[in-house]
C-alpha cells in the first residue's frame, strides 16, 4: 500500500474479500492494480458474470502468499488482459 500512497494512487479496499464486491471496486473506483492471491484471482475469472463488470481499467495484478499457477495466470489474462 505504501508505494501506491506514495505514487498518489487511490486504494480501493473491500472489508472482506468477495468476488462480487472487489469486481464491484474494479468497476466503480477505475482500480488500475490488483493485490491478491493466487485464490482469488481464481474466484475472479471464474465467475459466471465477470464480464458483466467493466475492468478495462485493470492494467496491473501483483500475486503474493504462494507461487501462482501458470493455468491461473493465463486463465485471468484471458479473460481480464492482465497478467497477474
Amino acid at each position: 500500500m505504501n508505494a501506491s500512497i506514495y505514487k498518489g494512487n487511490t486504494i480501493a479496499m473491500v472489508p472482506r474479500f468477495e468476488p462480487e464486491a472487489t469486481l464491484g471496486a474494479i468497476q466503480d473506483f477505475g482500480v488500475n492494480a490488483f493485490v491478491s492471491v493466487p485464490t482469488m484471482y481464481q474466484y475472479l475469472f471464474r465467475r459466471p458474470d465477470a464480464e458483466d463488470y467493466d475492468t478495462s481499467s485493470l492494467r496491473l495484478g501483483i500475486s503474493g502468499g504462494a507461487s501462482m499457477p501458470v493455468e491461473v495466470m493465463k486463465s485471468f489474462e484471458e479473460k481480464f488482459g492482465v497478467v497477474p
